[in-house]
């Protein structure tokens, strides 16, 4: 190894500067001129490895790579207007496939039944819902894509 002497009373790998051997304090002084070894470099104590090649990286400086991709934001009008129309359809779009399934199937089933006058009422009140769930489901949708990290704003879709 280049840049180390070994202790003949011990040993152990020591400087090639060094005077004394770090473990048993035996003079080392001359033993790099008899082993043939050569005078450590200017910067001896600093690594002497290269650093490992980066792969996929842009050459240069900037921002490194993204770990993830944040998702769009969701657009409280656009599930609105599908909750109005279809009761369920604004839910499926936030991402709540078995609630919007719920409500598209209760509202089928209270429609079936509108010659009650309970059914009807209730198939309302549910409408009215499914539109307010469609929108406060999309604010928080789009709330929690904003708490994450690297959070870059997106057009609405």
């Amino acid at each position: 190894m280049s840049g180390y002497k070994s202790c003949p009373k011990c040993g152990r790998q020591n400087p090639v500067d060094a005077q004394w051997c770090a473990s048993c304090g035996a003079n080392i002084a001359n033993i790099a001129q008899q082993q043939g070894y050569q005078q450590a470099p200017p910067n001896y104590g600093q690594p002497q490895y290269q650093q490992p090649p980066v792969y996929n990286q842009a050459p240069g400086y900037g921002a490194p790579p993204q770990p993830y991709m944040p998702m769009k934001q969701k657009s409280e009008g656009l599930a609105v207007i599908l909750s109005f129309f279809i009761p369920g359809l604004g839910q499926m779009y936030n991402g709540k496939i078995g609630r919007g399934l719920g409500i598209l199937i209760s509202a089928i089933i209270l429609s079936l039944l509108f010659w009650l006058l309970v059914p009807l009422l209730i198939l309302f009140v549910l409408w009215i819902w499914n539109i307010y769930d469609a929108y406060k489901g999309a604010q928080k949708y789009n709330q929690q894509q904003m708490m994450t990290a690297n959070y870059q704003q997106y057009p609405r879709y």
